[in-house]
């Protein structure tokens, strides 16, 4: 805050409290939203759970996209080339685990940690 000239440790800390009443009063609302439409927050477990590059499914009631344009052929271009990049990542890993570690995993994805082929020994 004091980069913007508020210096005043009172006028801080109630600056903070409305903040946090704000957000709080947000999810409240958010949280009646969800109890309204039968809907439940994702708990840890399932987030750490969900694999990196899972199908996505996009909601046909909600405006949700995996691609943000107005040009629906540049959307359906983009989208085709995501899942396209994905299913070529896919590839990779398979002939990975049958022992072609040596063929590069696509550029613009995370590969997954690199097979093991000996496990070390200790000296």
């Amino acid at each position: 805050m004091e980069r913007f000239g508020i210096t005043d440790p009172e006028e801080q800390h109630e600056i903070n409290k409305n903040i946090i009443a704000d957000v709080r009063d947000r999810e409240e609302e958010h949280r009646l939203e969800r109890e309204r439409k039968g809907k439940y927050v994702l708990g840890r477990k399932a987030v750490v759970e969900t694999r990196v590059g899972a199908q996505y499914k996009p909601d046909r009631k909600g405006r949700k996209m995996l691609v943000h344009s107005l040009d629906r052929k540049f959307r359906k271009k983009q989208i085709k080339w995501i899942k396209e990049l994905i299913a070529r990542g896919r590839e990779v890993l398979k002939r990975w685990r049958l022992g072609a570690i040596h063929e590069p995993y696509p550029l613009g994805l995370f590969p997954p940690n690199g097979v093991r082929l000996a496990e070390p020994i200790r000296w």
